[in-house]
């Protein structure tokens, strides 16, 4: 089988999550594909030479504005250095996001002939409801962000010659319905190290887990107003949120405060998750916006009974009644009603577990990752003509 020369744009800063794991889904796709990645990175992970069969190539990352990110030139430059002096022809662009280097990738496109493909791994039009940090209100500067991103997001979407999604509202609402870029469109879940997570021993520490962030974004308000509806009836079990929260942390304490049993933690290194996933009753993302839900499939792995939101791209993991339960999106008394269900019901918290174990291996592990990413690399291959 002859294997495909592929070019990631990693924005940065990559290794947030630890390079073992991005190390990791490289070996797997690896078996396919090759290639280069150019990603803005912190000084410390400059050093990588290659993971997998990919070469690294870092840019040092800086935080800098949104429209100079918008208008990133050096990944441009380094990916024609490449192609044209170092003669590695690439033939498919991957971008994993439209707004931080969909634009680099068109362009880039002009000069090599490469096939595009744009990753949407966000849901924007809902985020950008909010403010930069998963707050309540955004500021005037997050409505002008927001305006000036989905303006660039409409012109790479459109101009893409493949569109990988996690959910159908992830693409604008102004190209929902067009022929032609109904056609480009690829759905798929994204990768997820769900061998971490498979064959733990499994406890119950009699407590209820969340783990993300930004936590308004995430709906913890709800969960915690939720909590504390169930809690008297419950009194054994702990809610414990963990993750970093930008902005706005007060607001959830004074929420918890009344509820001893509530534990609001920082963030997790990757490493330690699996261990307090493997301990928990009951998992919930009751997100208010949610491109996939990561952590959803992460709890099925450890056969826990999960619960989310009715929103985006959530009921594509869960299937309510099935390998979860769904309830209504900012339903307070919906969200308490569910968690009493499945504390109080033994034989439908195992069901639950079970048949999301069942799916899960069945849909979401690492071998269907790299079976629906080589599916996607040979259709992009088959478009015929690029449209910019």
């Amino acid at each position: 089988m002859q294997k495909r020369h592929i070019l990631f744009l990693w924005s940065g800063p990559c290794f947030m999550s630890g390079p073992q794991l991005i190390e990791e889904k490289l070996n797997y796709l690896s078996k396919y594909i090759f290639g280069d990645i150019i990603a803005a990175t912190i000084k410390r992970d400059m050093h990588y030479n290659k993971l997998g069969e990919f070469r690294f190539h870092p840019i040092s990352y800086k935080r800098t504005s949104i429209l100079r990110n918008l208008t990133e030139y050096r990944f441009i430059f380094q990916a024609l250095k490449l192609f044209f002096i170092k003669k590695y022809r690439f033939e498919v662009i991957v971008s994993p996001n439209p707004l931080n280097t969909g634009l680099e990738a068109l362009i880039i496109r002009i000069f090599t002939k490469a096939k595009v493909i744009v990753e949407i791994n966000g849901n924007f039009e809902e985020a950008f409801k909010y403010g930069a940090g998963g707050t309540i209100n955004p500021s005037l500067t997050d409505k002008i962000k927001g305006f000036a991103s989905k303006i660039l997001i409409n012109f790479v979407v459109g101009k893409a010659d493949i569109i990988r999604i996690l959910n159908e509202k992830q693409i604008p609402s102004s190209l929902r319905k067009k022929p032609d870029i109904l056609k480009k469109l690829v759905w798929y879940p994204e990768y997820v190290a769900t061998r971490h997570f498979r064959n733990l021993k499994i406890t119950d520490g009699q407590y209820i887990l969340f783990i993300g962030h930004p936590w308004y974004l995430k709906g913890i308000d709800i969960l915690i107003k939720a909590f504390n509806q169930i809690s008297p009836n419950f009194p054994d079990y702990n809610l414990k949120v963990i993750g970093w929260c930008p902005t706005g942390r007060d607001f959830f304490e004074n929420l918890a405060k009344p509820n001893k049993n509530i534990e609001l933690l920082g963030p997790l290194l990757f490493k330690d998750v699996p261990k307090v996933m493997a301990a928990c009753s009951l998992f919930i993302l009751p997100s208010r916006t949610e491109a996939m839900g990561r952590v959803l499939i992460e709890a099925m792995a450890c056969k826990k009974p999960v619960i989310g939101s009715n929103v985006d791209g959530i009921p594509n993991i869960v299937k309510h009644n099935f390998n979860g339960l769904l309830f209504e999106s900012e339903n307070v008394d919906d969200l308490a009603a569910k968690i009493s269900m499945v504390l109080g019901d033994k034989n439908l918290a195992a069901k639950l577990s079970t048949n999301a174990y069942d799916h899960l291996l069945k849909n979401f592990t690492e071998e269907h990752y790299v079976e629906n990413f080589k599916i996607m690399i040979d259709q992009a291959l088959r478009v015929k003509k690029s449209n910019l």
